[in-house]
């Protein structure tokens, strides 16, 4: 519960995780010219799989290294709202993805994608298939290195 003037507002889990995914997400789009001006892409999946404790959730990570000069392409095919995500959102149980950038080692990236769990993108991959090896072989030309990290179930 929190005040606003004399007024008592009675906040939820989720709506607390609601607004702070909100929060953060627009926090770090601002710093990613690609997506500056628009609003994050939330899943209520994503925080009720957060708030229920679900165990299922299937995450994959992907290293990538890439030449400074395609930094900004590479951000606009593998960012939150770029070519991979809207690929992935023709699954409902796509729960997003977050690129994140190397502090230390210029051109180094991972991504994160999330999944309600691995039967769905298990699901996804048979559905759409040839539209992910398209895209796959359409993106080879911005990695100059590309490593599968793992596929994870949060515990």
């Amino acid at each position: 519960m929190f005040h606003v003037g004399q007024q008592a507002i009675r906040v939820n889990d989720r709506m607390c995780l609601l607004l702070v995914g909100v929060v953060w997400g627009l926090l770090v789009r601002a710093q990613s010219p690609s997506a500056r001006g628009r609003l994050p892409a939330i899943s209520l999946s994503y925080f009720d799989a957060i708030i229920s404790g679900e165990p299922n959730m299937f995450v994959i990570l992907w290293q990538f290294d890439i030449a400074e000069e395609k930094v900004s392409a590479f951000e606009e095919a593998y960012g939150p709202t770029a070519s991979w995500a809207r690929l992935f959102g023709r699954s409902s149980e796509y729960l997003g993805t977050e690129l994140l950038r190397d502090a230390y080692v210029p051109g180094r990236f991972v991504t994160v994608d999330r999944w309600e769990n691995e039967e769905a993108f298990r699901a996804f991959r048979a559905t759409h298939d040839a539209d992910y090896e398209a895209l796959d072989r359409a993106c080879d030309s911005l990695v100059a290195a590309e490593s599968r990290i793992g596929a994870f179930v949060v515990a």
